[in-house]
């Protein structure tokens, strides 16, 4: 499929400008953004670290705009602002694709639209893979100014040269790289379904009580027997409001063991970069895919031994208790984390992933209930005021044994998607480069 040749006589030395138009995007008021709108801009959320896409930094928009800032679904943006410590969103690239509520997005002033203008010697899904390549990215961090903030100058794009494969070996180059991203996207969706389904599971049983109140309608069993015998037949009045019979009512402090972190010295260099990842908020996953499995940074042995945090145990539920209070996570693989995190366990003989699931349904809870002046914060005291339902062991087992599949399913497709990154961040430089060769004819997307 693939073969080493010596030399790129074929490729020419071209110039980003010359081949793209490049469309800025319009800054807004806050007042602008609205919840009831079928517009949202693309925003500096909207970019992964290191180039791609997130949905969820969307924002709804009711302001103006002008039609050619108007994104088309498949074009894709750069970021032109970066916060990150690192620098790492700064110029990035991100392929927008179309969106189930809104009917049109628009790119703010975070990010500028990149438009193929030559579509003879270009094609655009290689562009997006050229642009996630190590020089692009030095160049333009170079090209940006600021310090706390980053922002992009108007010639870093432009300037930018690189060498150009003939069409077909651009296509062929975008097939190969394009198609690991495809199996990471099949990925990302199976995780959704499954995420939902867990999650109408836990609502079902613990917030609707639907299989109590199936059975005081005397409808036909809708669980095997051995499950369908846990549920009582009635429900009884509690604080919360009516109840299954027999459970009880407490604070989510009654149901779980808080953990806390802590941080090794970084003027000790003996303490980081080991094997052991350290979670802080910035790690969190999306929600559907529940498990963090790799950490931007990492710490040694004598890092844990030398400070305040523990390495907490696979299943472990990890809570943001300051800053962005309320993200969640599941270890998929035992880490230490910061201070400004909580681990929790569940106590009283409460699995793990009941304990997720019973963390996550509480959040807003949780984040109404923060304390601080400057800063939101959950503190301990705030999982002692949390009010929840306490179902009998019996239940939680059950639940845990039927999501279990589901969970350890979203836990394998990230685990997956995590090898394919590697897989293409190896193959890129390569092929981008000229280092590496394809022929076109044995490439089909």
């Amino acid at each position: 499929m693939t073969t080493a040749q010596d030399n790129t006589g074929d490729w020419r030395k071209v110039a980003l400008g010359d081949l793209v138009g490049i469309v800025r995007g319009r800054s807004y008021r806050s007042a602008d953004l609205q919840d009831q709108s079928d517009t949202a801009l693309v925003t500096l959320k909207s970019f992964q670290r290191g180039g791609g896409y997130r949905a969820d930094g969307l924002k709804p928009y009711v302001g103006r705009f002008n039609v050619e800032q108007i994104v088309t679904p498949g074009e894709m943006v750069v970021s032109q602002t970066d916060i990150t410590q690192d620098g790492d969103v700064i110029g990035r690239p991100a392929i927008v694709p179309s969106h189930p509520i809104y009917k049109q997005l628009v790119a703010s002033l975070d990010a500028a639209i990149v438009r193929n203008a030559d579509k003879k010697r270009l094609d655009s899904e290689f562009l997006y893979y050229r642009l996630l390549a190590w020089d692009y990215a030095h160049h333009v961090k170079a090209l940006s100014t600021g310090t706390t903030v980053l922002h992009l100058s108007r010639e870093a794009l432009p300037s930018f040269e690189f060498l150009l494969p003939p069409l077909p070996e651009q296509r062929a180059i975008a097939g190969i790289l394009g198609a690991l991203d495809d199996k990471i996207e099949l990925n990302r969706r199976m995780n959704e379904t499954l995420e939902q389904m867990a999650r109408a599971l836990f609502r079902s049983w613990f917030v609707d009580f639907e299989p109590v109140r199936a059975k005081m309608t005397g409808r036909e069993p809708e669980l095997p027997p051995e499950l369908w015998a846990l549920f009582p037949d009635r429900l009884v009045d509690s604080e919360l409001g009516e109840i299954p019979e027999g459970w009880a009512v407490g604070t989510l402090n009654d149901a779980i063991e808080i953990l806390s972190g802590g941080t090794p010295r970084t003027s000790v260099s003996d303490y980081w970069d080991g094997d052991i990842p350290w979670y802080t908020a910035k790690d969190a996953p999306t929600l559907s895919d529940i498990f963090v499995v790799a950490t931007e940074r990492a710490i040694t042995q004598a890092g844990v031994d030398n400070s305040s945090t523990k390495v907490l145990p696979t299943g472990t539920t990890i809570i943001s208790a300051r800053g962005t209070v309320g993200r969640l996570a599941c270890l998929g693989i035992p880490m230490a984390m910061n201070q400004t995190c909580y681990g929790i366990r569940g106590a009283s003989g409460y699995p793990d992933y009941f304990t997720y699931w019973n963390v996550r349904n509480t959040v807003s809870d949780l984040q109404a209930r923060t304390h601080g002046t400057i800063f939101d914060t959950i503190t301990r005291e705030t999982f002692k005021i949390a009010e929840t339902v306490l179902p009998p062991k019996d239940v939680a087992d059950a639940l845990e044994f039927a999501v279990n599949p589901a969970m350890k399913r979203i836990l394998g497709n990230l685990n997956e998607s995590r090898s394919l990154s590697h897989q293409r961040d190896v193959l890129l430089p390569k092929l981008v480069s000229g280092e590496v060769r394809l022929d076109p004819s044995f490439v089909k997307r």
